[in-house]
């Protein structure tokens, strides 16, 4: 099988790599990469549109992988993806996602889906600091995101979501997971942080979701 990752935002592909070992040494060298930078509908979209060209010209892929704003990149090609003419299911079959933060909406889907606030959807400091990150004080238009009571739609492939309890962003997280059908998510709760789980049970439990949900996708015609 062959699966597509996507790295957080601050890091890069080699980072990525050695977190999915697990385990991450106290140096690497840049550069430091983002989706986006101020995640502006415009941004998106353009983050998404190169994604999508990889995904056609390096691809098929039967999965892919994802931890944080790359993760959430993923929940943004295919909810995104569910108003065009391509059926999203073409583009993955299975996706496995380590510590979501919320996904954003491009351009060409946010007149179609009015994102909320994000603070009406969950709150905290994490939150916050993310927003500035996000913050474009030169231009009128905002992030926007997606949240399950502002989108009716909902993914249907079969997912593997790994959230850090002590993870400051683990509210957005659980959000996620509600922009998936239910009956084929499944969800870990590990001990940590903003991390993959750093434990042996941890990593065992995870690797058993990730066969359980490469089996239900074979069942869909993997």
């Amino acid at each position: 099988m062959r699966f597509l990752c996507l790295h957080g935002r601050g890091t890069n592909s080699d980072i990525f790599e050695s977190q999915l070992g697990p385990g991450i040494t106290d140096l690497y060298p840049p550069p430091f990469l983002c989706w986006y930078e101020h995640g502006v509908p415009v941004e998106v979209q353009d983050a998404l549109v190169d994604l999508a060209v990889i995904i056609d010209e390096d691809g098929p892929y039967d999965g892919v992988v994802g931890f944080s704003e790359g993760a959430a990149v993923v929940a943004s090609l295919l909810l995104s993806e569910n108003n065009s003419s391509r059926d999203n299911e073409n583009r993955f079959h299975v996706a496995v996602l380590f510590n979501s933060v919320i996904p954003l909406i491009p351009e060409k889907t946010v007149q179609k889906i009015p994102g909320e606030p994000l603070g009406e959807v969950v709150s905290g400091q994490d939150h916050e600091s993310y927003l500035a990150l996000l913050k474009q004080t030169s231009s009128s238009t905002k992030a926007r995101w997606y949240t399950p009571r502002a989108s009716s739609a909902r993914i249907s492939i079969p997912t593997v979501h790994v959230i850090g309890a002590r993870d400051p962003f683990a509210a957005s997280s659980r959000m996620v997971v509600d922009l998936y059908q239910p009956e084929k998510t499944h969800v870990l709760v590990h001990e940590g942080g903003h991390t993959l789980p750093q434990t042996a049970a941890g990593l065992d439990r995870c690797a058993e979701m990730i066969e359980t949900a490469v089996m239900l996708a074979s069942l869909d015609g993997l």
